[in-house]
């Protein structure tokens, strides 16, 4: 599989629809229609079950593929590929705006660890007041835990 800047379930979504074509048909009103297990297409990608719901999710935001029917045990799953991928990165719509827990956890992190370390060098410039570090520690520990509670409530 090339690797063009993808990230590996997004190479593995390029081979689930990739498949889908391969094994789709052309119906009597011209749609190109898949009809059959997505399981056993999906397992033939190589991809985790944890990247399952990503991997349909991003082809169907795409515009790429329409499910028309979902299986189940004793029914087959209808596709519909109505469009072809982007021969560049496969990123989702929106992508670039969207803003993860993660990534704002990092920057308070990140603010945090300056603010502490000025504070050590302000102490190594001048004397150490014992009661003062302490509540000064006191008041950024509290601090820091309700902005982190507040970033885990966004996640």
């Amino acid at each position: 599989m090339p690797d063009n800047g993808d990230p590996t379930w997004a190479q593995q979504a390029r081979r689930f629809y990739d498949l889908l074509w391969e094994y789709s048909m052309i119906n009597e009103y011209g749609q190109r229609i898949f009809t059959g297990k997505l399981r056993d297409v999906y397992n033939a990608t190589g991809a985790s079950n944890a990247s399952y719901t990503r991997i349909r999710k991003l082809l169907i935001e795409l515009g790429v593929i329409r499910i028309v029917q979902r299986g189940n045990r004793h029914q087959l799953s209808v596709v519909e590929i109505t469009g072809e991928l982007p021969p560049s990165d496969l990123l989702p719509p929106g992508h670039l705006t969207e803003r993860t827990a993660a990534a704002t956890m990092v920057v308070e992190v990140e603010r945090q660890v300056k603010s502490l370390t000025a504070w050590r060098e302000s102490l190594l410039k001048g004397g150490l007041d014992i009661a003062e570090v302490l509540k000064d520690f006191e008041l950024r520990l509290t601090r820091l835990e309700r902005e982190v509670r507040k970033i885990g409530s966004q996640a």
